[in-house]
């Protein structure tokens, strides 16, 4: 038969009928093997009980769930035979159907309904829904696309006109010459043939969840390059086209991966994995960001037909496939281990494309249901807020430290260098969604704290000073000068705008508050409080009259320099001396604590804030 626009897709799951299979022989039993081989997941419903065991159990590395009639019970096919599939606690607690459960698993395997196809044969004893366990589970897909055998086309759930098959003929069960297995066979022969030419899996374009950008504004193409980044939080490729010869920006990033000395250093670029030359025909892009899915999408309008340079001498050749994988290994520190990288390649390398997608997908729909974002009535809104947290999953991995620069691993611009907007502004949101990767980015200013200290003595203070803008190694890399507009123009921040002292101190003191983690901030975090209290109360100069003054400082809106007592750095000296006063008692809990205690706590009632 002839497949319709609905069907020219690759999906990531398929619903079947048992009666589908038709007999032991028929063809869906071996394509259903092969699918699951290449990674797709296929659920067969409506399965007798005392079938389950004997169905085949297909290698490979996909999924085939079992749905029986009857029982609550799922069963997933393992080397060893099915296994009913463990409840997971919201099922214990509601008593949820098996649907219910399998439709879970999809969800859990980042398997949204428009990737999912609907194989609906029903076993031809009754009429209606009923007769189909597909066709229910695929009744509560809306999005995906279903197939049922006995009508003349195909369907988009729900209420959309239909855009399948014409002509799908009528058969009776178990007939592989046509009849019902015939199309199953026919529709698992699609899908087998586009996993095997590579074809891409269709981008479920939920507008919810999924940023398109047409191309129709060629100066914004850079912009996009940067929004589009895609990132685990360690490594980072931005959206630009693999033609690295065209007006494009590509580039890989390493998250704490610096080049260079002193204000020199920046985030050192790696190898750009996608690059190929491709032919100069000018074409428009369309670009689909999947933000449920962490992937990103390039179409070009040349009528499916891209050309490959092979080099500089060969005739150009259509190029109708490639699959590139790519394997990085980074150290903030030191060169990786030899071999790593090969290790990690011949391991991504083992499923192929489709098994990574697949671990790709369950990864992100994991972070996905623990940090969920609903605003009803306003879809606009909805997409920005998680296209926010989207960008935040991309720039801290939550593994030992996390150096992030004020445009994360999107570009170049600031030269990754760490500013007081991480601590205060990405931490806290951070530490609601990942506590293991706010404490990452704490651990990346506590390894720092010997150079903080060291800065403080040169400025003739007690305590931790730490630098305005930092890189690798955490001493100041604040530029002196930058030239705007033809003019030399002096930069002041890394002299003057000292509150990043006590945006350190807020951010550690949020995330014990923020996550419970009180242990941390007692055992080991308590020195980025302590230590910047103790130099606030070395800056601060007291009146005659009581009051105390921080002089000669520039405020967060950086449009005033060298002014005296700027309310916002007041006030953050102020909370951080008297949280650094509690701190040292409970810590320390000796007479001098205590007195340099009482000292911190006098200053921070002295300060003044107008």
């Amino acid at each position: 038969m002839d497949a319709q626009p609905a069907l020219q897709r690759t999906f990531e799951a398929i619903i079947l009928d048992r009666s589908a299979l038709g007999g032991e022989r028929a063809g869906p039993r071996s394509r259903i093997g092969r699918l699951v081989a290449r990674g797709a997941t296929v659920v067969v419903a409506g399965v007798e009980p005392a079938e389950v065991a004997r169905l085949g159990v297909p290698a490979g590395h996909g999924e085939l769930l079992l749905v029986p009639r009857s029982p609550r019970a799922v069963y997933r096919a393992t080397p060893r035979g099915p296994r009913p599939v463990p409840p997971a606690p919201t099922d214990r607690a509601s008593g949820t159907t098996a649907e219910s459960r399998t439709l879970r698993l999809l969800g859990d395997a980042g398997i949204t309904p428009g990737l999912v196809l609907v194989v609906a044969c029903p076993d031809g004893l009754t009429e209606g829904p009923s007769s189909s366990p597909a066709l229910r589970l695929g009744r509560q897909l809306p999005g995906s696309t279903i197939v049922d055998v006995r009508r003349p086309a195909c369907e988009t759930a729900p209420q959309v006109p239909s855009t399948g098959p014409a002509g799908c003929p009528d058969g009776a069960p178990g007939d592989t010459d046509g009849g019902y297995a015939g199309i199953v066979a026919g529709l698992l022969d699609e899908q087998l043939h586009r996993r095997r030419t590579r074809r891409l899996p269709h981008v479920d374009e939920d507008a919810e969840w999924v940023i398109v950008d047409d191309d129709s504004v060629p100066a914004r193409r850079r912009v996009v390059d940067c929004l589009f980044t895609v990132s685990d939080g360690r490594v980072a490729t931005r959206a630009t086209s693999e033609d690295t010869t065209s007006d494009t920006e590509p580039l890989v990033l390493a998250a704490g991966v610096y080049v260079g000395q002193g204000e020199s250093q920046e985030l050192l670029p790696g190898p750009f994995w996608p690059a190929m030359r491709l032919g100069s025909v000018e074409t428009r892009r369309r670009r689909v960001l999947d933000l449920r899915a962490g992937l990103m999408l390039r179409e070009d309008v040349r009528d499916g037909i891209i050309l490959l340079h092979r080099d500089s001498t060969s005739r150009s050749a259509p190029l109708q496939m490639v699959e590139r994988i790519a394997a990085y290994a980074t150290s903030e520190r030191r060169h990786p281990l030899h071999g790593r990288p090969e290790r990690l390649l011949r391991a991504a390398m083992d499923g192929g494309f489709d098994a990574l997608l697949r671990r790709h997908r369950s990864a992100w729909a994991r972070r996905w249901r623990d940090v969920g974002v609903e605003i009803v009535g306003d879809p606009e809104l909805q997409l920005a807020a998680r296209f926010a947290l989207f960008q935040l999953w991309g720039v801290v991995h939550g593994d030992g430290e996390s150096a992030i620069g004020a445009r994360g691993l999107t570009g170049k611009a600031y030269r990754g260098h760490v500013f007081w907007d991480a601590d205060v502004f990405m931490l806290p949101a951070l530490a609601t969604m990942s506590p293991r990767a706010a404490r990452s980015m704490l651990e990346y200013r506590l390894r720092r704290l010997p150079q903080a200290r060291a800065i403080a003595q040169i400025h003739a203070f007690d305590g931790a000073r730490f630098p305005w803008e930092s890189a690798r190694d955490g001493t100041d890399v604040t530029p002196r000068s930058a030239s705007i507009g033809g003019l030399l123009m002096l930069i002041r921040t890394g002299e003057l705008e000292e509150h990043i002292v006590a945006d350190v101190a807020w951010a550690a003191e949020h995330y014990a508050a923020w996550t419970g983690d009180h242990r941390w901030l007692h055992d080991r975090g308590y020195p980025l409080v302590v230590e910047t209290a103790r130099y606030w109360a070395s800056r601060c100069r007291r009146d005659r009259d009581g009051s105390v003054h921080i002089d000669r400082v520039m405020g967060p809106d950086e449009y005033h320099d060298r002014v005296d007592d700027n309310a916002f750095t007041n006030v953050m000296a102020r909370w951080n001396l008297r949280r650094g006063a509690d701190l040292l008692e409970r810590i320390d809990g000796s007479d001098g604590a205590r007195q340099e205690a009482a000292a911190w706590r006098a200053l921070a009632a002295g300060m003044f804030d107008g």
